[in-house]
């Protein structure tokens, strides 16, 4: 998918923009970025309409899936694998101390320092 993002104030540098045209990739697989700088903003505005007529859209118009793959099914990994440990430890946490009488979190707590 062809993407590109502005940066503002970047050392000397007033306007940069990085585009990636959806082809060109680095070794390890991740997009490669082009930059382009300015130090003009009419001339900023200009090379950013040629990239929208080229096709190119704006970076946070992409869906973080397409724009982060490995990243997001990572993410999605952990939080499964924390979600599963939670649920099959709940029973544990409620089943011998009734939670009405005392609140879930002094219950995590004080089996936590069973435990330990």
């Amino acid at each position: 998918m062809k993407a590109y993002s502005i940066q503002y104030g970047i050392g000397t540098v007033k306007y940069a923009v990085n585009y990636h045209d959806g082809e060109k990739k680095h070794k390890d697989g991740s997009p490669f970025w082009d930059i382009a700088t300015f130090g003009n903003i009419k001339k900023m505005k200009a090379f950013i309409s040629s990239l929208e007529k080229s096709g190119y859209i704006h970076e946070s118009l992409v869906p973080s899936e397409q724009r982060y793959p490995k990243c997001n099914r990572v993410a999605e990994e952990i939080a499964t694998g924390v979600l599963r440990s939670i649920y099959a430890r709940r029973n544990e946490f409620i089943s011998e101390e009734p939670y009405s009488q005392q609140g879930v979190l002094e219950l995590v707590i004080s089996k936590l320092e069973k435990q330990v």
